[in-house]
């Protein structure tokens, strides 16, 4: 398409987008660049100096990125002032998300330069971190429903010299109800509740994500395989936490029979050789070298 019309603004920027998700950053920026030089709606402008500015960023030129985005965060608030339109709304939201990543980002530059050179506390940058989280929230007053905001936010406060786990938890839980793609928020959600010990909740959190990749029946024969010819799913970590709570659970039944065996075993000891019989069938369906069991670990290893 580009060859017969190389000044076709639509095909130029889906061109940029494919090299986007490549993570191609660099040739992602240079189609960008055309585009804003050929100029055309400020709509289009602003949106094409937004993501050289998200290019910059993601090839580690924080600072030029940072100033780039600044610009496209004014003119982005300018007009919405002026006009009040809801459509608006989002490109708003993202723009402040962003500039609220870079700043995260270069404040984890200067934590590693600290540490790396003077040893110093080995903490964010504070002034840095300061500006992310306002910046977070300033994407959130944009747009209520940004889940991406949320889960930065998160990160924020689980970061914090004084981590406020709560609020990290209340922000990844809004983050992942509003977007159970947010897979990030999704596993630090589950990650807490680990440490709690609510393995329900771990467990819906960990299916809700495997559903989003094609559930048990994408592994059986999902159509992204991995170089070994098994279904590679992005979230690795979903699969483990749904094996924890199956190893929890049978961990409870068992100890459940255990203290039912031994409380019938002193005042009724055929009945408790009889219940100890009823149970070693569901014990030995699986046992140690079967095709169910390789299965099962072949599932919990990907």
């Amino acid at each position: 398409m580009l060859k017969q019309q190389p000044a076709n603004a639509e095909a130029r920027f889906a061109r940029a987008q494919i090299f986007q998700a490549a993570e191609n950053w660099v040739e992602a920026r240079k189609n960008f660049q055309i585009l804003l030089d050929a100029g055309g709606a400020e709509k289009d402008v602003v949106l094409a100096k937004e993501e050289i500015g998200w290019c910059l960023v993601n090839e580690g030129k924080l600072e030029k990125g940072r100033d780039v985005l600044e610009e496209v965060v004014e003119t982005r608030d300018a007009s919405w002032e002026a006009e009040q339109k809801d459509e608006e709304a989002m490109p708003r939201a993202r723009a402040w998300w962003r500039l609220g990543r870079t700043a995260w980002m270069i404040g984890g530059r200067l934590l590693l330069a600290s540490w790396l050179h003077q040893l110093k506390d080995l903490r964010l940058d504070d002034e840095s971190r300061q500006h992310a989280e306002e910046w977070f929230m300033a994407s959130i007053r944009a747009l209520p429903t940004f889940a991406s905001a949320y889960t930065s936010l998160g990160i924020c406060y689980s970061s914090a010299p004084s981590p406020d786990e709560d609020r990290a938890l209340k922000c990844f839980q809004k983050a992942f109800e509003l977007d159970p793609t947010e897979a990030d928020a999704a596993r630090r959600l589950a990650i807490g509740y680990a440490n709690d010990e609510e393995w329900a909740s771990v467990r819906t959190i960990a299916t809700r994500v495997m559903e989003g990749e094609g559930g048990v029946e994408g592994v059986a024969g999902g159509e992204v395989m991995n170089p070994k010819g098994r279904f590679a799913p992005k979230n690795g970590w979903a699969w483990k936490a749904l094996g924890s709570t199956e190893m929890v659970s049978n961990a409870f039944i068992q100890g459940f029979i255990a203290d039912i065996i031994d409380s019938t075993i002193g005042i009724m000891p055929k009945r408790a050789r009889r219940i100890k019989l009823l149970f070693v069938p569901t014990r030995m369906m699986f046992p140690l070298g079967s095709s169910s069991a390789n299965h099962t670990s072949n599932v919990g290893g990907i």
